[in-house]
Order: structure tokens, then C-alpha cells, then sequence
């Protein structure tokens, strides 16, 4: 399982410590990246940018194969479930969650 969530600064990554205990103890890996180029801590090795296709296919290859699990808000879940079609990636393979209010 892979799993790549952004932010907009390093200290607001949502379940970063969660993640961090998933990919010691079940192996799953977690990539992060950060939006705000202007905030990026010096000791940042991370992704840099929103997630795209560019991203998908860097850090998932084998992404066709893959089932996504898009959450955020509704703006956002739209946003990659289209980069996502886009790329070839069946509906059947894109489940979504929205958070109600959430901007």
C-alpha cells in the first residue's frame, strides 16, 4: 500500500505520526508533499508541489493496477479523481470520501 498526502506546510501533514507507525510495523509506504514553496523546511525530503499525474507515476508505477482512496474535501476528491480518469485508472478503482464543510 502507498499512500501520498500533501500539505501545505510540513507541521500540518494530516496522521503523519500514524503513517510514520504504518510504514515501520506494516511496511506501507507514505510519501508527503508540501504546496507552500515558500515554507519548505531546510531538512524537508519530501515531495514538493500538488499532486499530478507526474507525481503518480514517480512514486505508484504500477497505478493502473492500484485502487485509489481519494478524501478531503469535494473541491479536492473531484480534482483527483478527473487527474486520475485522465490517466486511464477505472472508476471501479477510484473510491471517495468527501468532508462535508471542509474548505
Amino acid at each position: 500500500m502507498t499512500w501520498i498526502l500533501h500539505s501545505r506546510i510540513s507541521f500540518e501533514i494530516a496522521y503523519k505520526d500514524i503513517l510514520g507507525e504504518a510504514q515501520t510495523k506494516l511496511g506501507i509506504r507514505a510519501f508527503y508533499t508540501l504546496t507552500n514553496t515558500k515554507a519548505i523546511p531546510r531538512n524537508w525530503r519530501g515531495l514538493l508541489g500538488r499532486i499530478d499525474e507526474h507525481m503518480i507515476q514517480a512514486v505508484v508505477p504500477d497505478y493502473e493496477e492500484r485502487t485509489f482512496y481519494l478524501s478531503g474535501s469535494l473541491d479536492m476528491v473531484r480534482t483527483y479523481e478527473h487527474i486520475l480518469k485522465n490517466m486511464s485508472v477505472k472508476s471501479d478503482q477510484i473510491k471517495k470520501d468527501y468532508f462535508p464543510g471542509l474548505v
